[in-house]
Formats: structure tokens, C-alpha cells, sequence
């Protein structure tokens, strides 16, 4: 099964991929990305100078990340973690292909690591079309095989 965030940019990232054959796509609104509120459509460099406390805390100390009007990392993981529990309790017996976004999966790794906030700039960069696989299995912890193109 293959389950995609509702965003236009993964929209068209999963059509790509699927070579256009996005028919049994399933586009899920809470796999998308972090909502930054006032920082949505500005440059990093604007906010930078508009907001340099908040993006400071964004990229070195998230766990102090507050902006008003914007989501905090804990409801990002939240939101991230119930969706993938979701989709896991749609498929017990196979596999999921699951299409979102770097500060959403990041979060979600975290979790699954037992990765605080607080560590989270350590944690490995989730580049852009790179790839996680996630083993669940119903007795024990799921398991990182592949952490965003890396083993």
C-alpha cells in the first residue's frame, strides 16, 4: 500500500515516483510537513533576521522551539507517530510506502530511537527523495534498518 502527505510537493514527488500510476494512492493531511505560520513562503534569510531567537532554537535547541502560529516539534512527532500507527494497523501483514517530509520523518525517527528533542540537530539529516525503512513488528520496539539512505 502506498500512502502519500496531501501536500502538493509530495503530491507531485509521488507521482514521479510511481511514474504516474498514483491511482491506489492514499493522500493523508497529517503527513505533511510542519506548519511554520509566519515563516511560510518567507527565506531563510529574512527569517533569520526577523526571527533570529526562533530560528535559532528551530536549528540548535528545538526543544525550546516556539513561534506563534506555528506548530511545535511534540505536536509535529504526535501527529507524525498516530499516522504511522495508523497506516501500520492498515497493513499487519506487508509493507507501506509512506511519502512526506524531512522535519515530520526526522520526528518520527526520533521517536522510534527514544531520541529527545533535545538531540535532535545530532540526529542524521533527512535529505530530500532519500529513503527510511522502518520494521515493525507487534512484540518488540519497530526498528530503524535504514536511516534516510544510510544503514
Amino acid at each position: 500500500r502506498i500512502f502519500s502527505s496531501s501536500s502538493l510537493r509530495a503530491k507531485e514527488t509521488t507521482e514521479i515516483l510511481l511514474n504516474g500510476e498514483t491511482d491506489s494512492v492514499v493522500y493523508l493531511d497529517p503527513l505533511r510537513e510542519i506548519s511554520l505560520g509566519p515563516w511560510e513562503g518567507m527565506l531563510i534569510s529574512d527569517i533569520e533576521t526577523k526571527y533570529p531567537k526562533e530560528y535559532h532554537d528551530y536549528r540548535h535547541s528545538p526543544e525550546r522551539f516556539k513561534l506563534n502560529g506555528a506548530e511545535t516539534l511534540p505536536a509535529v512527532q504526535k501527529r507524525g507517530v498516530a499516522a504511522i500507527r495508523q497506516i501500520v494497523d492498515q497493513c499487519p501483514n506487508g509493507s507501506a510506502l509512506v511519502i512526506s517530509h524531512g522535519t515530520l520523518i526526522r520526528t518520527i525517527l526520533a521517536f522510534y530511537e527514544g531520541r529527545g528533542f533535545k538531540q535532535l540537530p545530532s540526529a542524521p539529516k533527512v535529505d530530500n527523495c532519500s529513503h527510511s525503512i522502518v520494521e515493525f513488528n507487534a512484540t518488540e520496539r519497530p526498528t530503524i534498518l535504514k536511516y534516510s539512505d544510510n544503514n
